[in-house]
């Protein structure tokens, strides 16, 4: 069970760092026009990826473990996605930011922030953290509500970039461009190498996690 959540916990908290998604959010809010149903449909859109990209994670996760093909099919998931994790901590590293623009497009329909949110979403690095997660959940000895709790987990961290904003200007909006500007600048100049070192760890423990079996 401690095993499960040591590994859990680390892919869910590294899911909430998403600079594209948070300061989309952070720019519809500042709007002064439909500020927050835009932002809501950008939720909608990261929420429907999240539990889409979960359910697929804790299903490949929760595939009975009593057959020879079950552990195959795992260890192959393993090593793909400690591949991706290592390649993507290298991107993040070393491939460098292009120039920071202003949104031009001061206007749009809800739909087009909808589908915004699903695209961003699925392009964010958070798309295979959380796939980890509940393929970990899946495979772990959690009850079945247990499971569905941790499910739930996922999914809000995911979507976390999305509902903080929303959360901080409806509950406090005097401070909210304060506080929203300071966590979108940390976010701006340490994300990237936060999201490099956790990518790397995770990396190799899928890896290793994944060659184990096909080694043998």
């Amino acid at each position: 069970m401690f095993a499960t959540l040591a590994k859990v916990i680390p892919l869910d908290l590294t899911a909430t760092i998403s600079p594209v998604l948070f300061g989309l959010v952070i720019y519809l809010l500042s709007k002064k026009d439909r500020s927050k149903a835009s932002a809501l449909a950008v939720l909608l859109g990261a929420l429907l990826v999240g539990t889409g990209i979960t359910i697929a994670g804790f299903y490949i996760g929760n595939i009975p473990a009593t057959t020879p093909k079950h552990a195959l099919i795992t260890s192959v998931v393993d090593l793909v996605l400690g591949v991706l994790f290592i390649i993507y901590g290298f991107k993040k590293l070393l491939v460098s930011k292009p120039a920071k623009t202003e949104h031009k497009n001061r206007g749009g329909s809800l739909l087009k922030w909808f589908f915004a949110g699903v695209l961003i979403s699925i392009a964010n690095d958070s798309f295979f953290l959380i796939f980890a997660s509940a393929k970990e959940v899946g495979a772990s000895g959690f009850g079945s509500w247990g499971k569905l709790i941790f499910l739930i987990i996922n999914v809000f961290f995911f979507t976390l970039p999305v509902t903080l904003p929303i959360f901080i200007v409806t509950i406090i909006p005097k401070l909210a461009d304060r506080i929203l500007a300071k966590i979108n600048r940390f976010l701006a100049n340490y994300g990237d190498f936060i999201i490099f070192v956790l990518f790397m760890v995770f990396g190799i423990y899928f890896a290793v996690k994944g060659l184990s079996f096909l080694i043998k």
